[in-house]
C-alpha cells in the first residue's frame, strides 16, 4: 500500500482547502463588520437617548444579578 497521493488529488485537496480558508476568511470580516456596526448603533442609541440607556443598563444589571444569585 502506498501513502503517496497522486498529483491531480493532491492539487484538487488543496484548491478545495484555500477555497475553505476564503470562505472563512469571509464569515469573519463580514462577523467583524457587524460587531463594528453594532457597537456604533449602540453608541448612537446612547448618545440619542441616555434616559433610556440608563433604565435599560439598570435593568440588565439587574437580570444578571437576579440570575447569578
Amino acid at each position: 500500500m502506498s501513502n503517496s497521493v497522486p498529483g491531480g488529488v493532491h492539487d484538487a485537496i488543496g484548491d478545495a482547502a484555500q477555497t475553505v480558508a476564503n470562505g472563512v476568511q469571509q464569515a469573519t470580516d463580514r462577523m467583524q463588520s457587524a460587531v463594528c456596526d453594532g457597537i456604533v448603533d449602540t453608541r448612537r442609541v446612547i448618545r440619542a437617548q441616555p434616559i433610556v440607556a440608563v433604565v435599560v443598563a439598570f435593568a440588565v444589571g439587574y437580570l444578571v444579578r437576579h440570575i447569578t444569585h
